[in-house]
């Protein structure tokens, strides 16, 4: 076996080296470990000391505030002080300088005392001359001052290449602020006290003073260079480098009372120099202890032999990861050592070809986990059910948790304090469940993000057990389905108010028909009863609430979108403008309308007066929210509402459309009014103030004019009402002309009236007969096919209800014109029918009239029809 090591040297020197290179290796690890950690522990030390220092410091220069505070407060109760601010004149000023100079007189260090009147002006003054102050300096030492009797220390400022601070106190007379009297003291340390902090803190740390802003400092010999950085909001040790001088380390505190900060500072080489000592020392025992080794190497090695330096050899081979093997031939102790050595080199080949395979299947494993995990957008998630702690979470939980994951690996049920705290129950219920091996059933939550928004999740858990069948792992996925959660709430309520729609246009049709023939009778009944005739009272309340039970179920069919619109390309702006005057009337004098109307508005296909209707309602909504008066506002304006519009707002369709806004300033809506608004019958008002169909007739009608409302309102901030119409491409309609009015209602003409319900039949046929046409009546299509059959005389009008049994009443027309074409129709019906209508909207030029009906109007209706060409 070749050895890769050079040619001439000799086993008794490898020996030797290899056990020196090892003993250097470890103790040089050894001895950087240590003196790493004993530099950590220095600074940290050094930051320990800096922090007492920099308290015991600050509680020493503090402590004589107190009494230059006392002092000044003293100095203010004087009443020559008092008087002269009162009378700033000659007679006096004596009285008060020698006020002044008392304080003066205290202290070396009272360089000067100045009295100032309320204004913040000088008017007596002992002393030194003072650090000049501009207004604004001057101002803010005033309002440093809290009370008539307050006191306050202010900002060091300089003169003369000199140091001061002022220390100001109120003068109060009469419980105001009469004037303010200011001592300024002189910053300068006397070397008794300059010998007592150096003891304190030692010659190697030094301090600085300054003001909280940062633009004067001393220590307390004279003006200082300030820190080269800014102080004013750092905390913990201060790191930072003085040019020419090194890097230094510091910690800062502020003065209470007092706008000042004290900073110390050391000098990083003095705290480490602890630190590079041990590092010689440990430095020179270790080469004591490697040259110890390498000696006692070599001794050994002379008595190693060529076999142990061809083991060595192959063991070099092995290491750098190729196979190798020694003659064993040999039968003493150096002979069996090789045989094992060759044994072992077999084991150690075969494990590490056995090594490299697993390895680089487990490398192919984490890369198909890895690109599956933070590609898709459901969370991944492994946690230790024993201490809550996660274990992995995908990228995909920052997005739907709005969490960092090194927060969630920090903290132990991170993920908990996330969930909503009415869900936090269920879900750690079921995490428990799924720790103890039970069915997940998937439940869902809610997850509260930082930034207050609200997402659904559904999770999904399962335990990963050991042999023992405890649970060591578990293991899951979260699916955001929030979008799902607003979709099914959307199609919840959309079905809620169609059932209520169908519901409330079968019921309205029905009793319309019971409406028909109640009025109908009325109204013939009072025809008959002379109008002396004291039972007209009565038959006049029963017609009265016929009309307002027909007013009911006229809003009911609006609701249910099951009314007859005869629909027309309208200009909004218009017709904002035309009912002004209605409006204004309607929200009263205290309520302000203000109406913002786009020059450039499109128009709409809408009933005008079902148009008029939505606004009314919308009006006299906001009206009853502004109790107490307020501000109602109108606007148009064009829209065009995209896809992203759309996704939020089911189910509109994008496009360009045409918004109608209706804004008040009342009292607004929570969200559990705001989701039932548009339900039938419900109201907010107190019993008997309303019906509850208000917005149910607005929201039916725009739904049947191919439109959507959104609602928009906080409790306190009022509420607006956003629809919004589909924009045609078409000039508006000019106004149409009312029809002629005929002259009379009567006629001789005869008439084949259909209708299945016996009541309306009945009542209309008396209707008819009392304006003098003769009748054919059927109760079918049927029944009308053979009474025209029979009959060679001319019929001159057909008045058929639209819904019935077995032939529809356009099907009996239909039949009916093939045998006479020139057979005049006038439809009835409680609601619309697909024979006449498509999709609510009655065909042009279809003669309609909607139950329930009065006597004149069916006679006016019916002479119209009989009278046109």
């Amino acid at each position: 076996m070749r050895s890769d090591l050079p040619r001439g040297l000799s086993i008794e020197l490898k020996l030797p080296l290899l056990i020196a290179s090892l003993l250097a290796l470890a103790i040089g690890g050894f001895s950087a470990a240590a003196y790493t950690e004993v530099r950590h522990s220095t600074l940290v030390a050094a930051g320990e000391r800096l922090e007492r220092v920099t308290r015991e410091l600050a509680d020493i220069l503090q402590a004589g505030a107190p009494q230059r505070v006392a002092e000044v407060r003293q100095a203010a109760t004087e009443p020559a002080l008092r008087a002269y601010l009162r009378h700033p004149a000659a007679p006096e000023r004596p009285a008060g300088l020698d006020a002044l100079r008392q304080l003066t007189a205290r202290d070396t260090l009272n360089a000067a005392v100045e009295l100032w009147n309320a204004a913040g002006a000088r008017v007596l003054n002992v002393g030194r001359p003072a650090p000049a102050l501009d207004a604004a300096a001057a101002r803010t030492l005033r309002e440093s001052v809290s009370g008539p009797a307050g006191t306050a220390i202010g900002p060091l400022r300089t003169a003369d290449d000199s140091l001061f601070f002022p220390v100001i106190g109120a003068v109060a007379d009469g419980g105001r602020t009469a004037g303010y009297i200011v001592n300024w003291r002189r910053v300068l340390s006397s070397p008794q006290t300059t010998a007592q902090l150096t003891g304190l803190i030692g010659p190697d740390v030094a301090f600085l003073i300054g003001n909280v802003a940062g633009d004067i400092w001393t220590d307390l010999s004279a003006r200082a260079e300030a820190p080269p950085v800014d102080v004013t909001t750092r905390e913990g040790v201060i790191e930072y480098e003085r040019p020419r001088h090194g890097r230094y380390l510091a910690r800062r505190a502020v003065f209470p009372g007092a706008p000042w900060m004290l900073v110390t500072e050391l000098s990083r080489d003095r705290a480490l120099a602890p630190a590079r000592g041990f590092l010689q020392r440990i430095v020179a025992t270790a080469l004591v202890l490697i040259g110890v080794g390498a000696v006692g190497a070599w001794a050994v090695s002379r008595q190693i032999t060529a076999p142990l330096r061809e083991l060595s050899e192959a063991a070099q081979v092995i290491a750098a990861g190729r196979p190798a093997h020694v003659d064993s031939a040999r039968r003493d102790e150096l002979g069996l050592l090789a045989s094992s050595f060759n044994t072992m080199a077999d084991q150690v080949e075969q494990s590490r070809h056995q090594l490299e395979m697993q390895v680089e299947q487990l490398r192919e494993s984490e890369q198909r986990f890895r690109e599956l995990a933070e590609n898709v957008r459901e969370v991944f998630f492994i946690v230790d059910p024993e201490t809550g702690r996660s274990l992995y979470l995908s990228p995909a939980y920052e997005e739907l948790f709005g969490r960092s994951r090194e927060h969630a690996y920090a903290v132990p049920n991170a993920w908990l304090e996330a969930v909503h705290q009415e869900d936090r129950g269920p879900m750690f219920a079921a995490v428990l469940a799924s720790a103890r091996g039970e069915q997940d059933r998937g439940e869902s939550y809610r997850v509260v993000r930082p930034d207050g928004s609200v997402r659904w999740i559904r999770g999904r858990a399962s335990p990963v057990q050991d042999a023992t069948g405890r649970t060591v792992r578990l293991v899951g996925i979260l699916e955001d389905i929030t979008e799902l959660k607003r979709t099914e709430e959307r199609f919840l309520q959309a079905q809620r108010m169609e059932a209520v729609g169908r519901l409330a246009g079968g019921i309205a049709h029905d009793f319309n028909n019971l409406l028909t023939a109640i009025l109908g009778t009325a109204e013939l009944l009072l025809e008959d009863l002379p109008a002396t005739d004291p039972r007209r009272v009565d038959v006049e309340e029963i017609r009265k609430a016929g009309s307002r039970a027909a007013d009911l179920t006229r809003q009911l069919l609006a609701f249910s979108r099951s009314q007859v619109l005869e629909p027309k390309v309208l200009d909004p702006n218009v017709m904002v403008a035309d009912m002004d005057k209605l409006l204004r009337r309607l929200i009263g004098e205290d309520v302000e309308l203000r109406t913002i109307l786009a020059p450039d508005v499109g128009a709409v296909r809408a009933d005008p007066g079902q148009l008029e209707q939505v606004i009314v309602n919308l009006a006299v909504n906001a009206r009853d929210a502004m109790p107490k008066g307020g501000k109602l506002t109108i606007e148009t304006a064009n829209a065009e509402l995209d896809a992203s519009y759309v996704r939020q707002h089911e189910p509109v369709r994008p496009g360009a459309y045409v918004m109608l806004a209706v804004s008040d300033t009342g009292v607004g809506m929570d969200a559990a009014t705001k989701a039932r608004i548009f339900e039938p019958f419900f109201t907010t008002k107190e019993k008997g103030k309303g019906t509850g169909l208000g917005l149910a007739t607005v929201y039916g009608i725009v739904k049947q004019s191919g439109g959507y409302i959104w609602a928009y309102s906080e409790p306190g901030q009022g509420a607006t009402f956003k629809v919004y119409f589909p924009r045609v491409d078409e000039p508006a309609a000019a106004p149409a002309r009312p029809p002629r009015r005929p002259a009379h209602l009567r006629g001789t003409e005869t008439i084949l009236l259909v209708e299945d319900d016996e009541l309306v039949r009945h009542s209309t046929r008396r209707m008819l007969e009392a304006h003098g046409y003769r009748l054919l009546v059927a109760a079918s299509g049927a029944e009308a096919l053979k009474l025209v059959e029979a009959h060679v005389e001319p019929i001159h009008l057909v008045v058929t209800d639209v819904v019935m049994p077995g032939m529809s009443g356009r099907e009996v027309v239909d039949r009916l014109r093939a045998r006479r074409p020139d057979l005049k129709t006038l439809y009835l019906s409680g609601y619309t029918d697909e024979a006449i209508v498509h999709h609510g909207i009655i065909e042009p030029g279809i003669p309609f009239l909607q139950k329930p009906f009065t006597l004149e109007a069916l006679g006016r209706k019916v002479r119209e029809v009989l009278d046109a060409g």
